[in-house]
């Protein structure tokens, strides 16, 4: 089973969950929860949900992201602060 779930990081809670078979791929049950996501909000998702319509697709709804771009992490960055 794919199970792929918005949590509350103020309080821990479940705020909605979707799954599937295994054939289902994420990002499918990802777009699936996005109707969840009010105006304002800010969602912090992993690098494997990061695509650029994901991104436009979640800027049009009012809903700002916070995820790793795939393909930025090197040797030569890791850890380092965004200042840097």
């Amino acid at each position: 089973m794919t199970l792929v779930a918005i949590i509350c990081l103020l309080s821990g809670a479940l705020v909605k969950a979707a799954h599937s078979d295994r054939r289902t791929h994420e990002s499918k049950l990802f777009q699936s929860l996005w109707d969840t996501l009010e105006k304002g909000e800010v969602l912090v998702a992993d690098r494997g949900f990061c695509s650029s319509a994901a991104l436009a697709s979640l800027l049009a709804r009012g809903v700002d992201s916070l995820m790793l771009l795939r393909g930025l992490i090197n040797e030569r960055n890791r850890g380092c602060p965004i200042s840097q």
